[in-house]
C-alpha cells in the first residue's frame, strides 16, 4: 500500500518540479518586461476574438467548420496564457495576490469558455 502511496505521488512531483524550474527561470530571466509584451500580444487576441465572435452572429451556417476552428484556437490560446501564468507566478501569487481577483474572474472566463467549446 505504501509503494502505491509513494507512486500516485509522483506525477504530482513532477508537475510541481516543472512549476518551479519555469518560475526559477524566470525570475532569473527578469519576464516582468516578457510579461508587459504577452499582455499586449493578448489584448489584440482578445479584440481579434471579439471581432470573430462579432462576425459570426451574421454568417450562415456554410461557414461554420471555420468558426469552430478559430473558437478552437482562440480557447487554446487562452488556456496556455492561464498556464504560463500559473508557470510564472504560482497559485499563491495568482489567486492569493495584489491581483487575485482579476485573475479569478479571467480564470472563471478561459475555464467557461473552455467547457462550452468542449461541450
Amino acid at each position: 500500500a505504501w509503494q502505491r502511496h509513494q507512486q500516485s505521488k509522483k506525477p504530482a512531483m513532477h508537475v510541481r518540479r516543472m512549476f518551479q524550474a519555469v518560475r526559477t527561470a524566470a525570475r532569473e530571466l527578469n519576464w516582468k518586461n516578457f510579461e508587459a509584451a504577452v499582455n499586449s500580444v493578448i489584448g489584440l487576441i482578445i479584440v481579434a476574438n471579439m471581432i470573430c465572435l462579432g462576425i459570426s452572429m451574421d454568417m450562415t451556417n456554410g461557414n461554420a467548420w471555420f468558426l469552430i476552428l478559430l473558437d478552437a484556437i482562440f480557447s487554446i490560446v487562452f488556456l496556455l496564457e492561464l498556464i504560463v501564468k500559473l508557470c510564472l507566478h504560482g497559485w499563491r501569487e495568482q489567486y492569493c495576490g495584489e491581483d487575485a481577483m482579476l485573475n479569478l474572474f479571467d480564470t472563471s472566463i478561459v475555464m467557461i469558455d473552455f467547457i462550452q467549446f468542449v461541450m
